[in-house]
């Protein structure tokens, strides 16, 4: 039996990578403040509870890649989303919705998987509620 697979999506350089490294407790991905370095998908088997799950972590959507890598990754991307039980939606809280999110969530919608959204990059103090 093969287990379920969680794939992060999102834009872009809003720490897709760096919620994955969190999530399997360890550095597996690249973490970058330069957009594009994660160019493949990259999975561990992480333990959730009492139950394991494939979680991969992507390439950012929409990015122009320097190398003509583009459509290689977005084919990643498009396969995570495919091999995927549910998809986390990771956008970056401090820029609000931006047009390439909204391209996103449009992919996803007509994915028809279960997806969760997720805000990320709120870890200032602006941001909280008090």
């Amino acid at each position: 039996m093969s287990l379920p697979v969680v794939a992060i999506v999102g834009r872009p350089n809003v720490g897709k990578s760096s919620l994955f490294n969190w999530l399997a407790g360890r550095r597996i991905s690249i973490v970058d403040p330069t957009a594009g370095v994660t160019r493949d998908r990259v999975g561990a088997t992480v333990q959730v509870g009492d139950r394991y799950c494939e979680l991969v972590d992507t390439g950012g959507m929409g990015i122009q890649d320097h190398d003509n890598l583009t459509e290689d990754v977005e084919r990643q991307i498009r396969f995570a989303i495919e091999s995927a039980s549910v998809v986390i939606f990771l956008v970056d809280v401090r820029d609000g919705v931006v047009p390439l999110d909204e391209v996103v969530a449009e992919r996803l919608r007509r994915a028809n998987k279960p997806v969760v959204f997720a805000a990320n990059k709120a870890d200032d103090p602006k941001h909280e509620t008090g």
